[in-house]
């Protein structure tokens, strides 16, 4: 019975650390292409500004 339950707890203990990951991998996915999208977003309103005084020229 006692290696029963141990295998129980380590096949929960898998499942929360399979969350977990999944979790911070999912976070990190986000952090990196929201880093990306806001460095983008920062390149085409550069360009936009540098634009800007020609275009209203």
């Amino acid at each position: 019975p006692l290696y029963t339950e141990s295998t129980a707890t380590f096949r929960e203990k898998i499942v929360q650390l399979r969350n977990y990951l999944s979790i911070f991998v999912h976070a990190r996915c986000i952090f990196l292409f929201g880093h990306f999208n806001i460095l983008k977003i920062t390149e085409i309103t550069k360009d936009f500004k540098d634009f800007q005084p020609s275009f209203f020229r």
